[in-house]
């Protein structure tokens, strides 16, 4: 087992990267533009749609669908937490009543990159 760097969250994510992640996103929901919402994802995107129960939406599908992903109810879900309480999406606190998660993605083959990015969305109803 190995100790992780002092800062480091899950796969060597550091607090400062998941701040800046979560304003990041908070500005992009905000200016209510999918591009920049779409900088946020990781394809596909699992979006879950009901217990036990979810589909994968690619790139393409997401631009068309962003509507229903990322509805009112969902935009203010998010905008409802501070950048701390985005953060804690990170570390898996409240998940149950969260409209997204988070997780680290590699960004190589080898991994030696890895960001923040939303692997799952939960929509609201329209």
């Amino acid at each position: 087992m190995h100790a992780q760097a002092p800062g480091l969250g899950l796969n060597g994510i550091t607090q400062e990267e998941l701040a800046r992640f979560a304003t990041t996103l908070r500005s992009a929901i905000e200016s209510g533009k999918w591009q920049q919402v779409e900088a946020h994802i990781a394809f596909p995107l699992r979006v879950n749609t009901g217990p036990g129960r979810f589909r994968l939406v690619n790139r393409v599908d997401f631009v068309s669908e962003y509507g229903q992903l990322f509805g009112p109810q969902t935009r203010a879900a998010i905008l409802a937490r501070d950048a701390g309480g985005l953060q804690e999406l990170w570390r898996g606190a409240n998940a149950g009543s969260s409209p997204v998660t988070v997780s680290g993605v590699c960004m190589s083959q080898r991994c030696s990159t890895v960001v923040p990015k939303i692997v799952a969305v939960t929509p609201g109803e329209p």
